[in-house]
């Protein structure tokens, strides 16, 4: 790009930086009016290790190899439709399985074998109760996955180190970082439509054909008035 056509954006820019404020106060402005419109809400984590069965140095290391393995997997079951109903029946209260799923995040710590299942809700038991139940849910159907076919005891199993009750937090309704993310995001809309809006109205003005036959209109016009004076002197 040659340095004519950077000034010639940069005066464009400077022009239409009114675009841009305009811009970035309405994309701060939709986060903030959403916050206002709700309040301060609760998030309650319940944490899962995963056990094995071992006897020996050597098997609990093979066991938390396969347990890290398994991490995934046992995120993936924490989110499963008959789970969550399941989950909602021993909250209770009118919570259903969509109150939950809507709720839930289920995570886990890369290289580890632990498992963070959270519920948000704007009542601290509730949050408590749903991330707990999801917890107990998952504990028990991991224990019927891994029960081996031939009958025994299971290798892996989990078990709750952490319970949701223990781990709640207040979750306020201003996050700034989601904030600050719509101001950047109105920034760089606004630069956009400064920057490329007026360039596009000035060549459709240049080429608009009523343009270009008003101009030929006129140019007739002006030669009849530069001869008229010519003329009147003559006679």
């Amino acid at each position: 790009m040659e340095v004519g056509q950077v000034n010639s954006l940069l005066e464009i820019y400077r022009r239409r930086i009114l675009w841009v404020v305009l811009c970035a106060l309405i994309a701060v402005a939709i986060p903030v009016a959403q916050a206002i419109s709700s309040s301060d809400s609760y998030r309650a984590t319940a944490r899962l290790f995963v056990a094995t069965a071992a006897q020996n140095v050597t098997d609990a290391n093979q066991g938390a190899l396969a347990g890290q393995s398994r991490v995934t997997t046992y995120a993936e079951m924490a989110t499963g439709p008959e789970l969550l109903l399941n989950a909602a029946e021993d909250v209770g209260g009118g919570v259903t399985a969509g109150d939950i799923a809507s709720s839930l995040q289920v995570t886990s710590v890369p290289g580890s074998v632990l498992v963070d299942i959270s519920a948000r809700s704007s009542n601290r038991e509730r949050a408590a109760a749903m991330a707990q139940a999801v917890a107990d849910q998952l504990v028990h159907l991991v224990g019927r996955a891994e029960a081996p076919i031939s009958g025994g005891t299971p290798s892996l199993g989990l078990m709750v180190i952490q319970p949701a009750a223990s781990a709640i937090e207040k979750v306020p309704a201003y996050n700034w970082k989601v904030i600050g993310a719509w101001v950047v995001g109105g920034l760089i809309l606004g630069s956009l439509l400064a920057i490329l809006i007026p360039e596009r109205s000035r060549r459709r003005g240049a080429n608009d054909p009523a343009t270009v036959q008003g101009a030929r209109e006129v140019l007739p016009d002006m030669a009849d008035d530069d001869l008229r004076p010519t003329q009147e002197l003559r006679l």
